[in-house]
């Protein structure tokens, strides 16, 4: 018996780095982020907090004084 494939993990193209955020839905439609260097750590939010928080991102909200 093989193991069931665990979920895709996709990143920016802008990520050149070896340490990159990754995101991905699961089965259940929950967005999963993890930094690409740690794994089996993730951060698991809804549909909805994913969309508020995409919101702000592309409205300037988390943009930093420094850029």
């Amino acid at each position: 018996m093989s193991a069931e494939p665990g979920p895709v993990y996709v990143r920016s193209s802008a990520c050149s780095m070896g340490s990159c955020v990754e995101v991905t839905r699961t089965s259940d439609g929950m967005i999963r982020i993890r930094n690409s260097t740690e794994p089996d750590q993730s951060l698991r939010f809804s549909r909805e907090e994913w969309s508020a928080f995409l919101v702000g991102v592309r409205g300037g909200e988390f943009d930093f004084p420094d850029g």
